[in-house]
C-alpha cells in the first residue's frame, strides 16, 4: 500500500531558530503549484521546518543526540508545533509541545512535553490513539530517507 498523505498546514511558536509563531500553509502554496522547494540560506530554518513536522508525527529527528529540549527557542518558556494533514481522505491534527520554563522564567526541573494525534469529526478535532505509522503507512526511518537530507551529504546522496 502506498503512501497517501498530504501536509496542509504548519504552525509553530518558537522552534529552534523560529521565534514567535508562523504559519505555513500549504494549500495556498499548492493552490498555484503541485511543487515548490524550500529554499534558503544556511541557518535559516529549511531544516527546522522538516524537523517540525518530525516532531510533530513521531516525536522524534533524525539527529540521534538531539533532545526535544534543544527544538525550543533559546530564551523561551515552551515551544510548539501543530501540523494538519490529510491520509486516505481523512484529516488529522498532530501536536508537539515542550515547556522547558514555568511562567515566572525559571526553569522546569523537569521539561514538559506533550504530543497529541487527532482526528476530525464532524468538524471538531478528536484525540485517538494510533501510531503514524497506521495511518500514514510511512514509519519514521522511511520519513527521514524521503524527507530529510543532512547538509554536507549530498554528495553521499549522489
Amino acid at each position: 500500500m502506498g503512501i497517501q498523505m498530504k501536509i496542509h498546514k504548519l504552525d509553530l511558536v518558537n522552534i529552534a531558530s523560529l521565534r514567535g509563531e508562523h504559519t505555513i500553509d500549504f494549500d495556498s502554496l499548492f493552490h498555484h503549484s503541485s511543487l515548490f522547494a524550500i529554499t534558503g540560506k544556511t541557518g535559516s530554518g529549511k531544516s527546522t521546518l522538516l524537523n517540525a513536522i518530525s516532531l510533530a508525527l513521531y516525536g522524534k529527528v533524525y539527529k540521534e543526540d538531539s533532545s526535544p529540549t534543544d527544538f525550543v527557542t533559546l530564551g523561551e518558556e515552551f515551544g510548539s508545533i501543530e501540523l494538519t494533514f490529510s491520509s486516505k481522505g481523512q484529516f488529522y491534527q498532530a501536536s508537539w509541545q515542550m515547556r522547558i520554563k514555568k511562567k515566572n522564567g525559571e526553569y522546569l526541573k523537569k521539561p514538559q512535553l506533550n504530543r497529541n494525534m487527532a482526528i476530525k469529526i464532524e468538524g471538531n478535532y478528536k484525540n485517538i490513539d494510533k501510531q503514524i505509522d497506521e495511518l500514514i503507512n510511512l514509519n519514521f526511518d522511511q520519513f527521514c530517507k524521503t524527507s530529510i537530507l543532512n547538509q554536507g551529504q549530498f554528495a553521499q546522496f549522489l
